[in-house]
């Protein structure tokens, strides 16, 4: 007897909450169950009848799913499953729990599946447990509790004497009937953790005791879509209100405490971008304390004033800068410390966001500064000190050092001067730790005016400067040997001057910006020498530059390369004779090869490019356009074996609009892509044959006309020279065919029009009517059905032109298989056939009223049969080519029998 309605704990002993199950993995019922085998003896048995007997009608749950539920609900004496269970739910002991958390995790996520009831529900004990339970007590359930909506159910098993009746109003059963094997109990269930209120306490006349429970609603979790999203937790008419959690349709999600709707409390709203706030919120803003995460790393941990970082906080930032100190609208404002992730430190005053205030900073190098500020700058008196011993003493604008001050490096060098917006400005003296020591004018931080300059390396200038660039008159000996005497402009040999190498190279001649500029000579020590103009520092203009090789060029220059016009006499025997830009023959020009080969024409960074013509030395002749050294443009091309085409070229390719003539006499006028026919063409073949329309990769494919010469015409389309497609094709002798074309053949939906009158109108494959269509005769004939290769093959109708008509199946154009013929003279058969021939079982309609129902061969009647006369005769045994033939039984209109032999219709004596 099913007892699960009475499994009820009397005790009614206080629980720790059962948690943890949901976070499991979802498995298989055989996994989930695994760890219980110790537990529940012959539970696999159980489990593999559960997964036979549970209903799988349910679309959304799956058979592990349901089968969970139908374990659940299996009797096994006093080992039942569900017994076992609720035993260890019962357990104060919860780490026991574990090993059913798999269980649990697929029972809880099938009844889920299950729409929540609202409901009265019952269940009961056959004892009185009335004195455990006071009204308005609160109680927690953590069993899986079975319930009934039917009274009469729980009263079969509980009786009516010395009993209790629990009568409870739930919110979230789950009604199970449908998925056990007891579906007339109306079974429902109420998970663990369902929280109850006692109501009242009735006694009834005989020992029946009724407890009204009441489900508690206030952490009833409801689950509401909202247009942005999904509110999962607890309401308060009909808003958010309580614990929930909100998941946004872009991916944000709140979970924490809501009142009125907003969130108002504590919680953690996470954003899809990876953002995360956990802390106090006031009507949806944060506003309180709260922690800020964002996700790039940076931290906030502080006080919030409606949404905004105000008050004292702490934000550490991703690359390891810290700032702990007021705030106000999200800005550093007030007294603070900003820890940089470099170790450099700032205590002092700010302003929004800014240092602004009295403030030392100091550096993680240690470099630090006392002193005035404004607007995040250093402005005012103060003192910088660099970690490396330098340090000036002075005065600051704006950041820079501005005023008088003393700069002492720490590597013994010193300036004692005027400073502005940073620079050294006015008379100063710069002594160089090295020895290097200038004397004279300076303007921004630059040495301008009259000065001497000793080099520590012994180089030595001795002239003018402006702004610290030797400037005007001077002589610079260098230490290696190398020596200029000439003009300076901006630290540059500009003017003219004479420079000797000490490795023996010697130019002689015009300088501009520290470049030779103008007309000189250079001799190379390696004996190559040019002779002509230069600007900065390489040739240009005219020149004549002799290689060491024997190579000779003769001609224009720029930028020391061969730009204009000039001749390259190469010592192989190659010449150019032409135009030059950077090095490259470009412009116009003739190549001539040693081995004849000539063009004439314009060329492009070294390649043929523009208008030219090539000859090669086996007589072929290009006359027309280049670009990067290939045949691209319009253009003219003669072979050696007399085919010619004049048209457009790309890389070397017909490619565009062009007329081909070929040497048998065939002609192509149309487009051309990478040398093949591709667009619209016209082909005439020396037979007479003519197509005229689309073409790729040099075949026929789109739409186009073909006339051949025989007469037959195509309209229509072509895929790889082949009519593929919708076109039509009209014969010569008349025929038609308009239709879906593949490969050539007929293929596809297309109509035939015979030139003798005859029409077909259907399905083709392979030039063959095969498929669903009408052939029409001239002589009225008709026949509606399926082909196969120009035969009548499948369902379909024929009509003769006398009336007669077959509906049925065709096979090899013969009526075979199942069919019904109408006569015109009222006759029908409905039967098979074989060949065009009634063969097989059928029946024969006479419009006389009589009738055959029997077997048929070569398109008789022939087998076992039974004919019935339309005088109300019956003959019911063996025919043979439409004759009783063998043994038969005839009954007549009056009910007498006569079973005799028969040989042709006639009675054998």
């Amino acid at each position: 007897m099913p007892v699960r309605f009475t499994d009820i704990d009397s005790s009614n002993q206080k629980l720790p909450a059962a948690y943890g199950y949901l976070s499991s993995p979802l498995l298989p019922l055989d996994t989930a169950v695994e760890p219980l085998f110790k537990l529940v003896s012959q539970l696999e048995r159980y489990v593999k009848k559960a997964k036979e007997e549970c209903n799988t009608s349910n679309e959304s749950m799956t058979r592990d799913e349901s089968a969970s539920i139908y374990l659940y609900t299996m009797e096994m004496e006093d080992d039942s499953f569900y017994r076992v269970l609720n035993r260890a739910l019962r357990d104060q002991y919860r780490p026991a729990l574990k090993d059913w958390f798999a269980y649990l995790k697929l029972l809880d996520t099938a009844l889920n599946k299950l729409p929540s009831v609202k409901s009265t529900v019952f269940r009961g004990v056959p004892d009185d447990v009335s004195n455990s339970y006071t009204k308005g007590q609160n109680l927690t359930w953590w069993s899986v509790n079975s319930c009934s909506l039917s009274v009469d159910v729980i009263k079969s098993f509980i009786g009516e004497k010395d009993a209790t009746l629990f009568f409870i109003e739930c919110s979230n059963g789950k009604n199970i009937s449908s998925l056990t094997a007891f579906s007339k109990e109306e079974e429902i269930i109420l998970m663990p953790g369902t929280r109850l209120q006692v109501g009242s306490k009735l006694h009834h006349q005989g020992g029946l005791s009724v407890i009204h429970l009441k489900e508690l609603n206030d952490n009833v979790l409801e689950t509401v879509q909202y247009d942005s999203g999904t509110y999962t937790g607890e309401t308060k008419t009909n808003k958010r209100h309580g614990k929930g959690v909100f998941m946004y349709n872009s991916g944000d999600k709140y979970d924490g405490e809501w009142i009125d709707d907003k969130m108002t409390g504590r919680g953690v709203f996470t954003w899809n971008n990876g953002d995360k706030h956990d802390g106090e919120w006031r009507d949806g803003e944060r506003t309180g304390r709260g922690v800020f995460s964002y996700n790039n790393g940076n931290k906030y941990d502080g006080e919030f004033v409606e949404g905004k970082m105000t008050g004292r906080g702490v934000f550490i930032y991703n690359n390891g800068d810290k700032y702990d100190g007021e705030w106000r609208d999200g800005e550093r404002t007030g007294r603070g410390v900003f820890s940089y992730n470099n170790g450099n430190k700032y205590d002092g005053e700010w302003a929004d966001g800014r240092r602004t205030g009295r403030g030392v900073f100091i550096s993680n190098s240690r470099d630090k500064y006392d002193g005035d500020w404004a607007d995040d700058k250093m402005t005012g008196r103060g003192v910088f000190s660099w970690n490396n011993g330098d340090k000036y003493d002075g005065e600051f604008v704006g950041g820079k050092m501005t005023g008088r001050g003393v700069f002492s490096y720490n590597n013994g060098n010193k300036y004692d001067g005027e400073w502005a917006d940073g620079e050294r400005t006015g008379k100063g003296i710069f002594i160089f730790n090295s020895g290097d020591k200038y004397d004279g004018d300076w303007a921004d931080d630059k040495m301008t005016g009259r000065g001497v300059f000793v080099y520590n390396n012994a180089n030595k200038y001795d002239g003018e400067f402006v702004e610290g660039k030797m400037t005007g008159r001077g002589v610079f000996i260098y230490n290696n040997g190398d020596k200029y005497d000439g003009e300076w402009t901006d630290g540059e040999r500009t003017g003219r001057g004479i420079f000797i190498s000490n490795s023996g190279d010697k130019y002689t001649g015009d300088w501009v910006d520290d470049k030779m500029t103008g007309r000189g000579v250079f001799v190379y020590n390696n004996g190559n020498k040019y002779d002509g103009e230069f600007v900065e520092g390489k040739m240009t203009g005219r020149g004549v530059f002799v290689y060491n090789n024997g190579n000779k060029y003769d001609g224009e220059w720029t930028d020391g390369r061969r730009t204009g016009r000039g001749v390259f006499f190469c010592n192989s025997g190659d010449k150019y004779d032409g135009e030059w830009i950077d090095d490259k023959m470009t412009g116009r020009g003739v190549f001539s090869w040693n081995n004849g080969d000539k063009y004439d024409g314009e060329f492009v960074e070294d390649r043929k490019c523009g208008n030219g013509v090539f000859t090669w030395n086996n007589g072929d002749k290009y006359d027309g356009e280049f670009v990067g050294g290939k045949m691209t443009g319009r253009g003219v091309f003669v072979y050696n074996n007399a085919n010619k085409y004049d048209g457009e070229f790309v890389e070397g390719k017909m490619t565009g609009r062009g007329v081909f003539i070929y040497n048998n006499g065939d002609k192509y006028d149309g487009e051309w892509t990478d040398g093949e026919r591709t667009g619209r063409g016209i082909f005439i073949s020396n037979s007479g044959d003519k197509y005229t329309g689309d073409w790729v990769d040099d075949k026929m494919t789109g739409r186009g006309v073909f006339v051949y010469n025989n007469g037959n015409k195509y309209d229509g389309e072509f895929v790889e020279g082949k009519m593929t497609g919708r076109g039509v094709f009209v014969y010569n002798n008349g025929n038609k065919y308009d239709g879906e074309w593949t490969d050539g053949r007929r293929t596809g939906r297309g109509v035939f029009f015979c030139n003798s009158g005859d029409k077909y109108d259907g399905e083709w494959i392979d030039d063959k009517m095969t498929g669903r269509g009408v052939f029409s005769w001239n002589n009225g004939d008709k026949y509606d059905g399926e082909f196969v290769e120009d035969r009548k093959c499948g369902n379909g109708v024929f009509t003769w032109n006398n009336g007669d008509k077959y509906d049925g199946e065709f096979v090899g154009g013969k009526m075979t298989g199942r069919g019904v013929f109408s006569y015109s003279n009222g006759d029908k058969y409905d039967g098979q056939w074989a060949d065009g021939e009634r063969t097989g079982r059928g029946i024969f309609i006479f419009n006389s009223g009589d009738k055959y129902d029997g077997d048929w061969a070569d398109d008789k009647m022939t087998g076992r049969g039974v004919f019935v006369y339309n005088n109300g005769n019956k003959y019911d045994g063996e025919f043979v080519e439409g004759k009783m033939t063998g043994r038969g039984v005839v009954t007549y209109k009056d009910g007498n029998e006569y079973d005799s032999e028969w040989i042709n219709g006639e009675e054998c004596k």
